[in-house]
């Protein structure tokens, strides 16, 4: 295991052109077409299409750069059979909606709050304007 994780650890850092700590889908992309880098992950026992839909599963289809901590508990979690790619591509997908979902009732929560004292304000000043005199 420690070497398998070495190995991921090296082909991270293989893939970091920039040294940001991070790799994007432009990074990897332009990897997946060195043979040395593809043998090297053949070696490893995966496939360079799992690993092209992997990392469109861990970086939300490439809109975020991927640090070597995701990236190397992916590639452990990758080893292995197609049934075992499909369900880490689902559970990446489940923790993204769950991030959104949680986003999105923050914001109805905060939206609906504001609505609720907006209604309450009417309310006072056409009651005001109401009373006589």
């Amino acid at each position: 295991k420690h070497q398998y994780i070495k190995d991921f650890t090296d082909l991270y850092k293989e893939l970091d052109d920039d040294h940001s700590g991070d790799v994007t889908m432009d990074e990897l992309t332009k990897h997946l077409q060195d043979d040395r880098m593809l043998a090297f992950m053949e070696s490893l026992e995966i496939d360079a299409s799992d690993v092209t839909q992997f990392f469109a599963s861990l970086s939300m289809n490439g809109e975020h750069a991927v640090d070597i901590e995701t990236f190397v508990v992916g590639c452990m979690k990758l080893r292995g059979t197609a049934r075992s790619m499909d369900l880490q591509c689902l559970y990446n997908s489940h923790l993204c909606y769950m991030r959104a979902r949680k986003s999105f009732e923050r914001q109805l929560k905060e939206d609906l709050a504001r609505l609720s004292a907006n209604v309450n304000a009417v309310a006072r000043a056409v009651s005001v304007l109401s009373q006589p005199g």
